[in-house]
C-alpha cells in the first residue's frame, strides 16, 4: 500500500502534460500488443488450412 501511496503523490506532483502522454503510451503499448496477437491468430489460420 506504500508504493501505491508513492505513486499517487508521483502522479499529482506530475503535471497534466505527463500523464497524457503516460496515458498515449499505454494505449499504443496496448494497440500494439493486440495487433500482434491478431497477427499471430491470422497466421496460425493459414498453417492450419495448408495442412488439411
Amino acid at each position: 500500500m506504500i508504493f501505491f501511496s508513492s505513486l499517487e503523490v508521483l502522479m499529482k506532483k506530475r503535471n497534466k502534460t505527463d500523464s497524457s502522454t503516460c496515458c498515449k503510451f499505454i494505449s499504443n503499448f496496448w494497440a500494439g500488443c493486440g495487433f500482434y496477437l491478431w497477427f499471430l491468430h491470422l497466421e496460425e489460420e493459414k498453417q492450419s488450412r495448408q495442412r488439411k
